[in-house]
């Protein structure tokens, strides 16, 4: 993979976040009806319940979010050290 292709790709990472916020944002509007009860939650409720389970099934069911930080957590370690790299070999032409 190229740099670019990998920046892409870190940028997508970011995706099932986004989604999941709007979702918790679309129910905190419209309500959210709970697994286990009948009681329809609107605002802080709803959103908290609907992050919650969706993010419980994106985590153990589908394990989207786990491989999205574990990617997002390598890509900015490998940046760092090229990034280093690249200082560290200024600093020795300087000298």
């Amino acid at each position: 993979m190229n740099k670019k292709s990998k920046r892409i790709s870190f940028i997508i990472s970011f995706i099932p976040y986004i989604l999941l916020i709007l979702t918790g944002m679309y129910y905190s509007i419209f309500g959210y009806q709970g697994m286990f009860s009948n009681t329809l939650y609107y605002g802080w409720s709803g959103f908290e319940m609907s992050v919650f389970w969706i993010t419980l099934a994106f985590t153990l069911q589908i394990p989207i979010l786990p491989l999205c930080i574990i990617w997002q957590i390598i890509y900015l370690i490998v940046r760092h050290k090229e990034k280093r790299g690249n200082n560290d070999n200024r600093k020795n032409k300087i000298k």
